[in-house]
């Protein structure tokens, strides 16, 4: 009987041990999973915009070489910005709005008074982590409607954006 209960113990031991590894190796899986749909998410988003950038840019060079000019300083910005950050998961909200008034200055480059943009953010929420690259999808679809809204009324779409947390 005694020797029933120390195999029975060693195997309970033997398979505690390997659950805890499964379970391990199964966390290390799903975060390597999020990394990878996050890297996903960012090859996605920039080859469209590059490109568009590069057209308008071409486009730029004959008609208005100084917006031209603006706007490869600012697309360098936002390429150095982006690509410096593309092994982090997480960084601060100001890190990504940075980011994001980098991405619309060059649109605003390209579609002129078609967009206007304001922000009004607590500064208590600048240090907050957030998933890198987060905003961006927001500036494209800000970017989008703005555009939309123009082409339907001649008056400019007045948008404001408003985050804050409470003060502590």
């Amino acid at each position: 009987m005694f020797y029933f209960v120390i195999i029975s113990l060693y195997y309970v031991y033997i398979f505690s041990a390997k659950l805890n590894e499964r379970l391990l190796r199964e966390s290390e899986l799903k975060a390597l999973v999020k990394e990878a749909e996050l890297r996903s998410l960012k090859f996605q988003l920039n080859p469209h915009f590059i490109f568009n950038s590069l057209n308008s840019l071409n486009s730029l060079t004959l008609s208005d070489p100084e917006r031209a000019s603006e706007m490869t300083v600012k697309l360098g910005d936002y390429l150095r910005t982006t690509l410096s950050r593309t092994d982090k998961q997480k960084s601060t909200l100001g890190e990504e709005l940075d980011s994001a008034r980098l991405y619309i200055d060059i649109e605003k480059v390209r579609f002129g008074d078609k967009i206007d943009y304001r922000e009004d953010i607590g500064s208590n929420c600048l240090d907050l982590a957030v998933p890198s690259m987060i905003i961006q999808p927001f500036g494209k679809c800000y970017q989008t409607r703005s555009v939309r809204k123009s082409r339907k009324s001649d008056h400019q779409s007045d948008r404001e954006k408003k985050w804050s947390l409470p003060e502590t």
